[in-house]
Order: C-alpha cells, then sequence, then structure tokens
C-alpha cells in the first residue's frame, strides 16, 4: 500500500532547530520593541539594587539580548573562531567588566560578579522557555540590615538594661567586625 505524501509523518525539528527559532524570536522581539532598553541605566539599576531584585537583572537580561541577541551569553573566547566572533566576544567581555567594576566600586570585590550571573540566569531561562524562580536578597545583606536596625533602635533608648546594653555592645561589635560598619555616626 502506498502512502500518499499528505499522510507521511512531519519531520520534527531537532534541538538546534528550535534554539535557533526562538533565538530569532526573541532577537526581533528584543529589537522591535517600542521601549528602547538603554543599557547603562539597566546596568545602573542592577548595580544600584546589588543584583537582588529580579526586575532590575531581568531589565538588564533584555536590554543585554537586545544588543547582542539571545544567544549573547553562550558567547567564550574558546568558540570565537572568526574576527566578527571575537569583536562579538570582546564586547560582551567589556560590558561584563563594566559591570563587575561598577558593583565593586559600590559594594565591594565579593559577589562582584553576582548581577551579571543573574542576567545570565535569565537570559538562559528566556531563551529556553523556563521559569526563572525569585531570586532571594544575600543572607549576609539581610544580617547586615537587620543588625544596623538593632543597633539604632538600642542606641535611641535611653534607660537600657544591663542585658540590652550589653547585646548592644555585641552587635555593635559584630558590626564593625564583620561588616567593616562605622558605627560612631548613629
Amino acid at each position: 500500500m502506498l502512502k500518499s505524501p499528505n499522510t507521511a509523518k512531519r519531520k520534527q525539528p531537532t534541538r538546534i532547530e528550535v534554539m535557533r527559532n526562538i533565538n530569532a524570536k526573541l532577537t526581533a522581539k528584543a529589537k522591535a520593541s517600542p521601549l528602547v532598553l538603554d543599557i547603562d541605566k539597566a546596568r545602573a539599576s542592577v548595580v544600584a539594587k546589588s543584583g537582588e531584585a529580579v526586575s532590575s537583572a531581568r531589565v538588564y537580561a533584555h536590554a543585554l539580548i537586545g544588543k547582542w541577541g539571545a544567544d549573547w551569553y553562550t558567547f567564550t573566547s574558546a568558540n570565537s573562531r572568526t574576527d566578527n566572533e571575537k569583536a562579538h566576544f570582546n564586547a560582551i567581555e567589556t560590558e561584563r567588566k563594566l559591570c563587575a567594576s561598577e558593583y565593586a566600586a559600590k559594594w565591594g570585590t565579593e559577589g562582584q560578579n553576582m548581577p551579571w550571573h543573574r542576567a545570565k540566569k535569565i537570559s538562559k531561562a528566556l531563551r529556553e522557555g523556563t521559569s526563572v524562580e525569585r531570586i532571594a536578597k544575600p543572607l549576609d545583606k539581610a544580617f547586615h540590615a537587620g543588625l544596623l536596625s538593632l543597633y539604632k533602635k538600642g542606641m535611641k533608648e535611653e534607660r537600657q538594661t544591663d542585658l540590652e546594653a550589653d547585646c548592644n555592645t555585641w552587635i555593635g561589635e559584630g558590626l564593625v567586625k564583620f561588616f567593616k560598619e562605622d558605627i560612631t555616626k548613629y
């Protein structure tokens, strides 16, 4: 029995073809968007918020996609063969270094690549069609904020018990030792 060409099974697209289609759609969507994302403003926002807010990291990821395409994060020096690919990689690497240096100037060198990695994670999730879970605030920043709040409240208290005074002293020492906080201004 002969099969007619209309009843033949369709060839399923390969994973590479699917990824190319997604890349093309994301890149076209970013370029066709009436909202022009300024990469400098997006970087400043993600650095100012210490890379904690998903929204600022998402905007930065969309700005990077708009500038270099949906697969921008896949470029490495190892897979750059032509001069055009090397220039592409160098531009992306320059942006990464700029983001890290701005973060280091504001927050210190520890975790300076955090905003970049979060934008990369979001871009990868967008490209693969998966979701990005909420990015939690780093625990050390939560400790710092909580201890600083307690210390300030303790300093405002006029009549402290011995226990409260001791606790406030310990909190102050911890802020100085672990967070390099200048507690003389409180």
